[in-house]
């Protein structure tokens, strides 16, 4: 994370919420879904190996069922 996004991120948020939050939130989970979809084409991010992912989940069920 770079300074200059948060700030750019806090930004768009404030006009988002402007005007009594009239601005169309549907909007802004196009514009999320659309940006996750360009990182994932475009492999800027890599994808979770499916035994990592339920490696995790086992070992958050654990700790659930232990407390």
């Amino acid at each position: 994370e770079q300074p200059e996004s948060n700030s750019l991120f806090q930004e768009f948020d404030a006009w988002l919420r402007a005007d009594g939050s009239q601005r169309n939130p549907g909007t802004t989970a196009d514009l999320v879904t659309a940006c996750i979809f360009v990182v994932l084409r475009e492999r800027l991010v890599n994808e979770p190996k499916l035994a990592d992912v339920l490696r995790v989940g086992e070992t958050h069920r654990e700790s659930l069922l232990s407390n």
